[in-house]
């Protein structure tokens, strides 16, 4: 069984899905941690280095590797579920759970957090960006067949 966790940035995925794991005795993965493994580089520096285009590929490659694991829970970078038919692949291949969290929260999440999320510190209006990060996003993590 593998268990999918998606959700926007700093809305607990990594968190919750290890909390999760721990409960039900299964493994947990972070797919960023697992793609710094496999590209032996930072998530900013591969950005950096392929742009985010060639980032998604990298992030596509790594999701196509969960579906090998097994009693395992998966956090999934937050853009992971918007590229190419990454929703549809993790739907088929396991539950998909969106961790909805509202914006407000997780303004003030990646405020106190922002030396883990240098991605996010640098944007002057955080919650704006967040909203427009998650009309874009919203059909994507909608098709989860959980909503938490």
């Amino acid at each position: 069984m593998r268990i999918y966790i998606i959700g926007m940035p700093a809305a607990g995925k990594s968190t919750y899905g290890r909390s999760l794991a721990s409960r039900r005795g299964m493994g947990f993965v972070d797919l960023d941690d697992l793609i710094v493994e496999r590209e032996k580089m930072s998530i900013p520096k591969l950005f950096e280095t392929v742009g985010e285009y060639g980032f998604r590929l990298v992030e596509h490659s790594a999701l196509l590797s969960t579906i090998g694991m097994h009693n395992v829970v998966i956090a999934c970078g937050g853009g992971t579920p918007c590229f190419g038919d990454n929703m549809q692949i993790m739907n088929k291949n396991g539950e998909t759970i969106w961790l909805k969290c509202a914006i407000p929260e997780l303004v003030r999440r990646i405020r106190s957090d922002s030396n883990k999320r240098p991605l996010l510190s640098d944007i002057e209006n955080i919650e704006e960006y967040l909203k427009k990060l998650l009309s874009m996003r919203e059909e994507y993590y909608s098709l989860a067949q959980k909503i938490i």
